[in-house]
């Protein structure tokens, strides 16, 4: 566990050594000479650029980073930098504007925020077009096939190449009450993140959109009554712990598709040499592929039940009426000849292989089948927790510290490691800010593992946490005193697993 000093009031400083600084600034370490065979500039040093992402910590971004580097040998690296959290509902578009306007080099986002790009019109609206995406075969069929290619591809308009489109869930209402009808949604007020597209959605079925809630302020709102459901899926349930006020959820109420866009600034990709253009766009390829959320959902599902969810079915009436009412957002949506281009292409996917809408089963049946196993040993391997701005912030640092922290685990030690940022501090002295990027020198120490409890132990004092370990992600919570004061950033974000 690397030292964090925190000056905050009543926080203790961690007691192991203060760490030194690896001064490696990312934009620097990437300078070329010569030219490849194409005229462009060829790379005489590792080149690392930085991506951006909204959701994390997800696997997504850590893979398409780890493909990077393993097919160029380490050449071209991406170091993954949560510095637009989405748990704050204008951050999405925040990263859109500044990708446009070349302040960031990548970004790793949902392609629910390239609904409107200034006066650019995408086609990416039509993944959320009500009803219309709403099974997990179809959704890859989309996004490995050429409408993913057609709406990657409009993001040249405004100077990006979008590199791949990732599936990543489908999207249903949770409510204090069920959603499944009119009658449910009429009057109802529903969280969304912002997205003109998804607020239309909402309003053709009378309910009230409200986007304005970060994921922080949702559950106290639906407590309080003034939010009456959100849409979400069952991996941001589990996350931020929404089913603890609102336990039915829909399953058979398909709002629409979540996908996430891999998109880099055109003047990045035209400055890197073939080879490393050819493996960015290889790798964007192999995490579309990976993906996994149909059998992600299942086994976020039997987490879910077992804390007390219900699932709820709208009856075949119940679904055509829904689907009749939003019949003038698919108007207003075909206004737009790429859009309606693509409405019909996924029209056409979706007649063609009969699809039927993915409907949750019981949580009798998620629970039987799905339920980790408690008794499991304790998983070694690296682990990557992504701290957003805010959580910085909030801990007593400065929100330009957001970082990825990796830790590692192997033959009983440990190492934690700052990865995108590195900050030297010095005993009595505040967190400063460090102009340098890079990986910092890792702490290390020893663990034991008794249960469900883990210790380390960098010096005299023992840390103890209590874990828990499901679909590559690990649980830490502060177990005794020493823990839960020098618990940041330990127990700030769940550990998803890379190695």
């Amino acid at each position: 566990m690397r030292s964090k000093v925190l000056n905050a009031p009543g926080r203790a400083r961690p007691v192991w050594a203060l760490l030194a600084l690896a001064a490696m600034f990312l934009g620097a370490c990437g300078s070329t000479t010569g030219l490849d065979k194409e005229g462009t500039n060829a790379p005489s040093a590792p080149i690392a650029l930085v991506m951006q992402t909204p959701d994390a910590p997800l696997p997504g971004p850590t893979y398409f980073a780890e493909q990077v580097s393993q097919r160029t040998h380490g050449q071209l690296t991406v170091v993954v930098v949560p510095g637009y959290n989405s748990c704050y509902p204008t951050n999405e578009m925040l990263l859109v504007k500044a990708l446009v306007q070349g302040q960031v080099q990548m970004g790793y986002l949902p392609s629910r925020a390239w609904g409107r790009v200034g006066q650019e019109v995408l086609s990416f609206r039509a993944l959320q077009a009500p009803f219309l995406v709403n099974n997990y075969a179809l959704l890859r069929a989309v996004v490995s096939g050429p409408v993913a290619e057609q709406m990657l591809t409009s993001l040249s308009a405004d100077g990006l190449v979008g590199l791949g489109l990732v599936p990543m869930e489908l999207r249903r209402p949770l409510g204090v009450h069920p959603l499944v009808s009119l009658a449910d949604f009429r009057g109802a007020r529903v969280r969304v993140i912002p997205s003109a597209t998804s607020m239309q959605d909402l309003q053709a079925l009378d309910a009230v959109p409200s986007p304005n809630w970060n994921c922080q302020q949702v559950g106290p709102a639906l407590s309080a009554g003034q939010l009456q459901g959100i849409e979400s899926s069952t991996l941001d349930i589990g996350n931020n712990s929404y089913n603890q006020q609102a336990k039915y959820l829909s399953g058979n109420v398909v709002l629409f598709a979540k996908t996430e866009t891999i998109a880099i600034t055109k003047k990045t990709f035209d400055h890197l040499s073939r080879e490393d253009r050819t493996a960015l766009v290889d790798a964007a390829a192999a995490t579309v592929a990976e993906a996994d959320p149909a059998s992600e959902e299942q086994a976020e599902l039997a987490q879910l039940c077992g804390a007390g969810l219900h699932i709820v079915d709208a009856t075949p009436s119940q679904l055509s009426a829904m689907e009749r009412a939003t019949a003038p957002v698919y108007r207003e949506l075909e206004r737009d000849p790429a859009t309606k281009k693509a409405i019909l292409e996924i029209e056409a996917l979706k007649a063609h292989d009969r699809g039927q809408v993915a409907t949750l089963p019981s949580c009798n049946k998620a629970a039987a089948t799905g339920i980790p196993d408690l008794a499991q040993p304790f998983p070694t391997g690296v682990y990557d927790s992504v701290l957003s701005a805010a959580e910085m912030v909030k801990a007593g640092y400065a929100p330009q510290d957001a970082h990825t922290e990796r830790l590692t685990f192997n033959n009983g030690r440990w190492l934690d490691q700052w990865i995108g940022r590195c900050i030297p501090y010095q005993p009595g002295v505040a967190p400063l800010a460090a102009a340098g990027h890079g990986d910092c020198a890792p702490g290390s120490g020893t663990y034991t593992v008794k249960g469900d409890l883990i210790t380390f132990r960098p010096a005299a004092i023992n840390f103890v946490f209590s874990w828990s370990y499901f679909r590559g992600q690990l649980t830490l919570q502060p177990d005794n005193r020493t823990a839960q004061i020098n618990s940041f950033p330990f127990d700030a974000q769940p550990w998803t697993k890379v190695k």
